[in-house]
């Protein structure tokens, strides 16, 4: 492994930084103790040798008095000549003078000079009175040993007194020494706290240079260690590295060389997730639509398998082949068939909330995969069938391709996945979806077909009703038939427009039929406004005859009616048109419809009734039916539903419910109407109840408005219910 010097230096640099501090400050500190340490025992010895010049000179002296001692008695003996004398006063005389040497210089000695408090300048005095007597004495010796004796006496004298204080003076000295030894020890020792207090300081401060030093170096570490981290555990998005760029806007050297590397290795990092996601999406995606091809949709089908398995629901497939294709492929040409399936899948994408459940197989061919649905086959079909009418219908709105409209179709072909069977193969669904698909084709395209039998039986009983139904609203096979509604002395009130649907092959279908699949459909919104208009003309037609000008006219209305935005203007368009009395027109709607967006319904029932129109609950009392909603809502009637009406008197539970239900009718200042009355007993029952209002077949069946119109303008009177009946 080949190390960068000038990136080692980086992790090295603290603990050089401190090892160079030990070693500077060490020869520093131990250069001073040095120095302090040579001038303390220099001092030290001069003091030594100070007290040692005061010991020889107190010796030498003592040496000399002796002398001068014994010249004196050999003198007074005779034993010595006068040149004998002579020369001891001249050696005399030198050593005094070599003492006075002596002397001068421990005057100014350091030591002495510390110490003096004028002992000094006494030595010296008593020294030099001393020195005159002795020289003084030596000199007559020879020729007045009486006077030299006398002079004599006096030297002794003056050297007992310089003893004194030569004794005080080596006191003195021996106490100064003792007492700068001790002041030289405290200040070697205060000057070594001293080196240690400004060691340990400046080893503080090397240590903080040393710690920002190695945040420094470590935050640029951790920067690279926590990108790395990224790049190695977010492998499927690959960070953008901030730090690192920033790292690298902001260093220079090693640093500045790593954060490149990095970001090298990152952006190498996303051309390989790049040309990855691009090999993915060559293999298991259409380069054309963008849509999950064959090799995908497979996959996901075999999950959809597992998963239905798993939950114990049903699943399905639908295979849709656009109609015509290959003829618009080759009349238009490639490029222009290329935006039909782009456009095709885009319109049917937007529709999904799983956009991998739809892919497309090749050509014009796309399969919708479809998973938890109800597991009762009869209700997953119905489901399937509803996914193949909704794309179905979506392709009714034509397609701008190229500035052009284009209306497209497709035949649609669907199979369920039955978890029993061990058939339910992947590419036996296939086969399946195909297959059926392809008896769509058969039947003219634009439609579905289902691969099991009954279920393709049901339906294309569907799928004719639903054709039909589009037929009849244009070839005008609807009608509709009245059903009158009576008092209580059976005298005519209103009357309940009914739909009704007579095919021409097939006669009368029952609204039960195709209501629900008009809902379904939307087709419900066109036939309902057929049903206001030819109501609203039935209005102005009765109004020609005193027996039916009085009449109102009660229109169901479905919920998506009701909640268009246009229905008020629509109303207002027909009452405009056919110049009615808006009174007479009363709408009825379920409970349901009036429950959904409550607030908006309350403001479009409030603007109806502003121009006339009244309201009536039809099936009151099968819904939500609470004092809380009916009170808010501006209505005129409430009917009760015929299933509670039937097996009255008998039925008890029936019987309160009915009478619950007038009484809340009563109470809110409603009108309440009973539909679904057959027998006399009812109608008593009823009335006993304090119903005003009846409708059923005890007074008249629904008929068409001419037939209506002929009776009661013949006369026809209800004044005996069975005779009525009869006539009807």
């Amino acid at each position: 492994m080949i190390t960068n010097p000038k990136l080692l230096f980086y992790f090295l640099f603290p603990a050089l930084l401190l090892v160079l501090f030990a070693l500077l400050f060490g020869g520093w500190s131990l250069s001073q103790l040095k120095n302090e340490f040579d001038n303390k025992q220099k001092l030290t010895i001069t003091d030594l040798e100070t007290i040692e010049k005061a010991a020889d000179f107190n010796q030498e002296l003592a040496e000399v008095h002796n002398q001068l001692m014994a010249v004196l008695q050999a003198a007074e003996a005779g034993e010595k000549s006068p040149l004998q004398l002579y020369r001891s006063h001249s050696n005399l005389v030198d050593q005094l003078s070599t003492l006075q040497q002596l002397i001068d210089q421990m005057a100014n000695s350091p030591l002495l000079i510390d110490i003096n408090h004028g002992t000094s300048q006494l030595l010296n005095e008593a020294f030099q009175e001393y020195r005159r007597f002795a020289i003084m004495s030596t000199d007559i010796i020879a020729v007045d040993p009486a006077t030299s004796a006398h002079y004599l006496r006096e030297a002794e004298q003056n050297f007992l007194a310089f003893n004194t204080y030569t004794s005080r003076i080596n006191q003195l000295l021996a106490e100064r020494t003792r007492v700068r030894t001790q002041v030289s020890t405290e200040s070697f020792t205060q000057s070594f706290q001293r080196q240690l207090a400004l060691g340990l300081m400046l080893l503080l401060v090397t240590l903080v240079l040393m710690l920002f030093m190695v945040r420094f170096v470590t935050s640029k570490l951790m920067v690279v260690t926590r990108a790395l981290s990224r790049l190695a555990h977010k492998r499927d998005s690959i960070p953008r590295l901030r730090s690192v760029e920033k790292l690298e806007q902001t260093t220079t050297g090693e640093f500045n060389s790593l954060a490149k590397a990095l970001l090298a290795f990152r952006d190498s990092e996303r051309l390989r997730q790049k040309t990855e996601e691009e090999n993915y999406r060559l293999a298991y995606y259409d380069n054309l639509t963008g849509l999950p091809n064959r090799r995908l949709i497979a996959e996901h089908l075999q999950h959809s398998l597992q998963i239905c398995r798993s939950h114990q629901r049903l699943g399905g497939v639908i295979f849709m082949d656009l109609d015509q294709f290959k003829s618009i492929n080759e009349s238009e040409g490639p490029s222009f068939g290329d935006k039909v399936l782009r456009a095709f899948a885009e319109r049917l994408s937007e529709q999904l909330i799983d956009k991998t459940a739809l892919g497309r197989l090749g050509g014009d061919e796309f399969m919708l995969i479809l998973d938890n649905l109800d597991p009762e086959p009869t209700l997953a079909a119905k489901q399937a069938q509803s996914f193949a009418d909704k794309f179905r219908r979506l392709l009714c709105e034509p397609f701008i391709i190229d500035g052009q409209a284009r209306k497209l179709t497709a035949s649609f072909g669907l199979t369920l996945f039955d978890l029993t069977q061990a058939d339910s193969h992947i590419d036996s669904l296939f086969r399946k979806a195909e297959a059926a698909m392809y008896q769509s084709k058969n039947l003219g395209g634009n439609c579905c077909s289902f691969f099991d039998p009954q279920i393709q039986a049901k339906l294309e009983e569907r799928i004719w009703l639903e054709r039909e139904l589009e037929k009849a609203l244009e070839e005008q096979q609807l009608e509709l038939h009245y059903q009158l509604q009576v008092g209580t002395n059976n005298q005519p009130l209103g009357v309940e427009a009914l739909l009704r649907w007579k095919h021409p092959e097939k006669g009368y279908i029952s609204p039960g039929q195709f209501i629900p699949l008009a809902e379904e459909s939307g087709l419900i919104l066109p036939i309902g406004h057929w049903v206001l208009a030819t109501a609203c003309k039935q209005l102005k037609q009765w109004e020609e005859h005193p027996e039916t000008r009085d009449l109102s006219l009660a229109v169901n209305i479905s919920a998506k009616q009701f909640h268009k935005n246009d229905l008020v203007s629509q109303i207002k368009t027909l009452l405009d048109t056919y110049r009615i009395n808006p009174h007479l027109l009363k709408l009825e709607l379920t409970e349901s419809a009036l429950l959904e967006q409550m607030e908006t319904t309350i403001l479009k029932m409030l603007e109806l009734k502003q121009i006339g129109i009244t309201f009536s609950m039809d099936d009151f009392g099968t819904g939500y039916s609470s004092l809380q909603y009916l009170k808010r809502l501006p209505l005129d009637q409430l009917k009760i539903d015929q299933s509670f009406i039937k097996d009255l008197p008998k039925d008890r539970e029936g019987a309160a419910i009915v009478e619950t239900i007038i009484a809340m009718g009563h109470a809110l200042q409603l009108e309440v109407i009973a539909e679904g009355v057959e027998t006399t007993e009812q109608q008593d029952f009823l009335i006993s109840m304090e119903c005003r209002a009846f409708q059923g077949f005890l007074f008249s069946r629904p008929q068409p408005g001419e037939g209506l119109t002929a009776q009661l303008t013949a006369g026809v009177t209800k004044t005996h219910p069975s005779k009525t009946l009869n006539n009807l």
